[in-house]
C-alpha cells in the first residue's frame, strides 16, 4: 500500500487524531489520583526551597551587601523545583513500575523527597547559621557518609576528595587531620 492509497489516509488520520484522547483517558485519573497522593510532599518541597531561597537572599544581600540579580535567583530556584520535582517523579513512576513486585508508589517517591531533603539541608541550615551568625558545626551529607560508612564497612569519605591521607580540604594533612 502506499500512501495514496485513500483507506490508509484515513486510517492513520484515524489513529493520530484518537491517540492523545485515549492516552489520556488511560493514565489521566490515575496521573491525578498521584499528584494528589503526593500533595504534602509537592508542599514539602515548595517549603524547602522557599526557605533556601528566602535565607539565600537574606545571606547574599542582607549580611555580606551583595547586588540582588533576580535572574540568577529565579534560575537557581527554578532549577532546583524542577531538579526536586523529577526525584519525585522518579520515585513515583519506579514505584508503579514495581508495584506488581510489592513495591509502593508513595514510598518510592517519599525516597525521592528525602533526597531532595538532603541535598538541600546542608543549603538552607548553611544560609541559617550564615544570617544569624553561627559557625556551622554539620552537614547532613556529612552525616550520611558517615553513617554509611560505619554500617557498610566502606571507606566512602575519598567519594567527595577527601581521606586520611589528604587534608578536609584536599591539601597536604594538617595536625588537626593527624590527630582524627
Amino acid at each position: 500500500m502506499t500512501h495514496s492509497d485513500p483507506d490508509m489516509t484515513g486510517f492513520t488520520k484515524t489513529v493520530t487524531d484518537w491517540s492523545l484522547p485515549l492516552t489520556a483517558a488511560t493514565f489521566g485519573s490515575e496521573l491525578m489520583a498521584a499528584i494528589y497522593t503526593l500533595r504534602w510532599m509537592e508542599l514539602a518541597l515548595v517549603v524547602l526551597i522557599a526557605l533556601d531561597f528566602g535565607y539565600g537572599i537574606a545571606d547574599s544581600v542582607g549580611r555580606r551587601g551583595a547586588e540582588f540579580h533576580f535572574s540568577r535567583a529565579g534560575r537557581r530556584t527554578l532549577g532546583k523545583a524542577l531538579e526536586y520535582n523529577a526525584f519525585l517523579a522518579a520515585g513515583l513512576v519506579f514505584g508503579a513500575a514495581f508495584e506488581p513486585l510489592g513495591a509502593r508508589p508513595e514510598a518510592c517517591a517519599a525516597m525521592g523527597l528525602a533526597a531532595a531533603l538532603v541535598l538541600e539541608a546542608d543549603s538552607i541550615s548553611e544560609h541559617f547559621c550564615a544570617v544569624h551568625g553561627l559557625k556551622r558545626r554539620w552537614s547532613v551529607k556529612a552525616l550520611l557518609v558517615g553513617w554509611l560508612t560505619r554500617r557498610l564497612g566502606v571507606d566512602l569519605d575519598g567519594a567527595d576528595g577527601t581521606n586520611e591521607a589528604n587534608g578536609a580540604d584536599g591539601d597536604k594533612p594538617t595536625d588537626k587531620d593527624k590527630k582524627r
